[in-house]
């Protein structure tokens, strides 16, 4: 396991390099502007770059066999992973889960989505396992699984898996029902779904508890003009039924 973490940390590492000017030549273009698909505690801006693109995919496809065996989350009949997850103490857990936070969030700033979920998502599991003795050890795994779960509703929007999006944010809003960026989550996965009346439900409560937030209100307006070009849609096809 330690030389797994040395490794990948060394990636990261390596892809931050490579990657750096890039990164900077991007945050400078677009630091007027608004995108919520930054980290939990960081609502700037990132763009999505064609060579980025690609990656995902190459990624995806590459380890999607891989996360069907994970060891943990997974349908395996070998259940030694699980008891010895069981067994590691809480406070051990949390300290595990605040290292996929932060590799979770290093392969995020690099637009590296898919490997962010997994990462995310192993904080949803480690947390799954984990069973609070009080109220306060209950609060501190929840400020961890609140953030992971948002965040992996935002990667799941980036890779395009809208029913893992309505799922997840669906998720931290049972932790935290006031939560702006999950109904913004939400609003834009029900949007892309074309289900329209619980985008409008989601966007609605979005807009209460953020009637300033610029992300909130262009999700709203891009909600209604998909609903105004499916209407006037729907009335072509209607007059072209009747025209026959």
């Amino acid at each position: 396991a330690v030389r797994e973490k040395a490794k990948e940390l060394g990636n990261l590492k390596k892809l931050v390099q490579s990657k750096a000017a890039v990164r900077e030549k991007a945050k400078d273009q677009l630091k007027n502007e608004y995108d919520w698909t930054r980290t939990y505690s960081h609502w700037s801006t990132w763009a999505e770059e064609e060579e980025m693109k690609e990656k995902i995919d190459q990624i995806q496809k590459k380890e999607e066999a891989a996360r069907n065996r994970q060891k943990i989350g997974g349908c395996s009949h070998n259940h030694s992973a699980e008891r010895e997850l069981v067994n590691k103490t809480t406070q051990t857990k949390l300290e595990e889960c605040r290292e996929f936070r932060t590799f979770g969030n290093a392969w995020f700033e690099e637009g590296q989505y898919f490997r962010a979920s997994e990462r995310y998502r192993k904080i949803e599991i480690w947390m799954d396992y984990t069973f609070p003795s009080d109220d306060q050890e209950k609060k501190r795994m929840d400020e961890i699984l609140l953030p992971a779960l948002v965040n992996l509703s935002v990667c799941f929007l980036k890779l395009k898996q809208y029913k893992e999006v309505i799922n997840t944010a669906k998720r931290a809003l049972r932790l935290d029902e006031t939560n702006l960026k999950a109904y913004y989550c939400l609003a834009k996965a029900y949007r892309k779904l074309d289900d329209f009346t619980q985008a409008s439900t989601s966007i609605s409560t979005a807009l209460k508890l953020g009637p300033n937030s610029v992300p909130v209100r262009m999700e709203f307006a891009k909600l209604q003009n998909q609903k105004q070009r499916y209407r006037e849609l729907s009335m072509h096809r209607a007059q072209a039924m009747f025209d026959k």
